[in-house]
Parts: structure tokens; sequence; C-alpha cells
């Protein structure tokens, strides 16, 4: 099966294997948002990269929206107390998820 990009940065590929259609990318303002969130818990990015097994600069790039892993995504919302990545944007959107 080719993979075909869609809306929101997801793939046909990403649906067919049952991933997260929800992970997108952030802008700058929602980034640097979730950024001030964990500065105020006190999460730093390292962390959640070592839990994930991932660099901290994947952790950067996801939570700015750089680049995108649902796995990151899950690990950040979780971590600033959102059920997921869908659920946390929609919070800065000031939407219900």
């Amino acid at each position: 099966m080719s993979v075909t990009h869609v809306s929101n940065n997801i793939t046909c590929g990403d649906i067919a294997r049952g991933g997260d259609v929800h992970a997108r990318r952030v802008d700058r303002e929602q980034g640097a948002w979730i950024n001030y969130r964990m500065k105020c818990s006190g999460i730093q990015q390292k962390d959640i990269a070592k839990r994930l097994g991932v660099s901290q600069q994947m952790v950067q790039r996801v939570a700015y929206g750089v680049g995108t892993s649902a796995r990151v995504q899950k690990a950040l919302a979780q971590a600033l107390g959102h059920a997921n990545w869908t659920e946390l944007v929609a919070t800065r959107q000031g939407v219900a998820a």
C-alpha cells in the first residue's frame, strides 16, 4: 500500500496502522504554550525523552511543532494531564476535544 499524505500531516498509512489519526503538528504559538505549561509544571523534556528512549531534541521538535511522533505527543499530553494530544491542543484553542 502506498502512503498518500492527507491533511494535518496524517498519512493513509497512519490510519491503516491504527495510529493516532489526530496527531498533528502545532504552530509556534501552541508550541510555546505547551513548553510554558511544561515549565510551570516542572516537567522537563529530557525526562520524557529518557522514559521514551528518544532524544531530548525529538521531544523538543514535537513540542514546538517541528516534527511529529504520536508516541511523543501522547507522552507530552499525559504529562500535562490530558488523555491525548488532541485534547491538549483543543485546550489551548479553547474548544472541547
